[in-house]
């Protein structure tokens, strides 16, 4: 294997090599978690903050089996309204991700937004992009 740009798709921190690979980035972010978070503080309704954290908490999981499951999801990491998954470019299916979606407002209380792509940088970027539309979608702008 050949060291290369860590900037890279291919790049792999933990052998510090090259492997090109066809898997794709899906960063996901709940929507307006902190806006739910400052309202319920402001109100000092902290029983209000703690089924959130606990509907946030289930809803991650049970999203990161889902996906795990049906499209053989890697999960890099999952915590809190995050989640960092590769996949295969072979078993990505935007609607799936659309029924996780779906699954995740009904049952969180909150709207996700995904961004995928080919690099984590350029799945961050659609992510962005994502929210800036209002969130509760999936953008896949530079996934070819």
């Amino acid at each position: 294997m050949v060291p290369c740009n860590p900037n890279h798709r291919g790049f792999h921190s933990d052998v510090g090599e090259c492997v090109l690979s066809d898997n794709i980035f899906i960063l996901g972010d709940a929507d307006r978690v902190r806006e739910k978070i400052e309202s319920a503080l402001f109100r000092g309704d902290l029983a209000q903050i703690s089924k959130l954290s606990e509907n946030l908490t289930e809803s991650i999981s049970v999203l990161v089996k889902y996906l795990e499951e049906m499209v053989g999801a890697r999960t890099i990491m999952a915590g809190g309204d995050d989640v960092l998954f590769e996949i295969s470019k072979e078993n990505y299916d935007e609607s799936i991700l659309n029924e996780a979606a779906v699954y995740f407002t009904v049952n969180s209380g909150c709207s996700i937004s995904f961004g995928v792509a080919e690099t984590i940088e350029n799945a961050y970027l659609n992510l962005r992009k994502a929210k800036s539309t209002g969130g509760g979608c999936v953008h896949s702008e530079y996934l070819k």
